[in-house]
């Protein structure tokens, strides 16, 4: 990334969308440095809606064009994506500085319709029960 991208701080209208997806930025996209969305997620996937909302809120930028085979002779051009740094620094202040209620280390949760709490970020499928005020891992 250049100078001048790593330095432009996420827009602060655009702050609150990495606050609710710090788990994600955290879990997904810490491992790479730069990225193409196939990288992270299937076409249609909940990922991929996430990573698209990024790039239209600039907390990704788009680093370079690609071109790659895609057989038979044939290509196609994809995007490299870099997630600001300054998105990081939030999402990962968030993230360790919360005082998660579930086991999982997440903070959000659903209630299931007479039945178990189900962790409210997408990545996690994990489920709880309340026992003596604390949450349980329902282990099927």
């Amino acid at each position: 990334m250049s100078k001048s991208q790593e330095q432009i701080p996420v827009e602060k209208t655009s702050q609150k969308t990495v606050i609710d997806n710090a788990d994600f930025i955290v879990e997904e996209l810490t491992e790479f440095d730069e990225f193409h969305f196939s990288t992270i997620a299937e076409e249609g996937s909940w990922k991929r809606e996430i990573l698209r909302k990024f790039a239209r809120k600039n907390i990704i930028v788009s680093l370079r064009t690609e071109k790659y085979d895609i057989g038979n002779g044939n290509h196609a051009y994809r995007k490299i994506w870099q997630l600001k740094a300054d998105a990081l620094r939030m999402a990962e202040d968030v993230v360790e500085n919360r005082n998660p209620i579930l086991p999982c280390g997440h903070s959000g949760f659903r209630n299931l319709r007479d039945g178990p709490f189900e962790c409210h970020y997408r990545g996690c499928s994990r489920q709880f029960e309340r026992a003596d005020g604390e949450f349980v891992e329902v282990i099927e």
